[in-house]
């Protein structure tokens, strides 16, 4: 069984990368689960470490992933997670087209990079080394209502920057 802190980690990590309108894990997601929580543990060296590997707690901590991720052993847990990630998401979408609108709207040269325009749900290492896709999925409705609403504010052109002098 993992530490508390390490359980807890999990959870946050759960509202942060999943995926829009998906309805279980999928097998790469689980693994990317697997892969940060291993990583997260072992910096943490409080039950296991880079030079000192516990593997018993390893293991442990892979099966809690997995058990949690299981549709079918814990599908009460799924279906409560899934109502407060979406309302989560929702929330979140709206926050970022708003730092989206402040930032295309605002006098200067906007700070966007290419591969930016597009939602991301990547964790840090191993899990940001992954090939980059550059395509919008329309399925997504973060990628699309972003992806329109830049083109919006670019077609309309910024309000006079006299508005926002003091």
């Amino acid at each position: 069984m993992p530490t508390r802190n390490d359980e807890y980690l999990l959870y946050q990590i759960l509202i942060g990368v999943w995926p829009l309108r998906a309805d279980t894990a999928s097998a790469e997601l689980c693994e990317r689960l697997k892969n940060y929580m291993l990583k997260a543990a072992r910096e943490a060296t409080q039950s296991t470490s880079w030079a000192n590997k516990n593997l018993e707690y390893e293991t442990a901590l892979i099966s809690f992933v997995d058990s949690v991720l299981d549709p079918a052993a814990n599908q009460e847990f799924i279906s409560d997670f899934l109502t407060f990630q979406r309302r989560i998401a929702s929330i979140g979408m709206m926050n970022s087209l708003s730092q989206t609108l402040i930032k295309l709207m605002s006098p200067g040269v906007p700070d966007i990079y290419q591969g930016n325009e597009l939602s991301e749900f990547s964790l840090v290492d191993p899990d940001n080394r992954r090939p980059s896709i550059m395509r919008c999925d329309k399925n997504s409705c973060a990628n699309y209502c972003l992806s329109g609403f830049r083109a919006k504010c670019q077609k309309n052109g910024r309000p006079n920057c006299k508005r926002f002098r003091y």
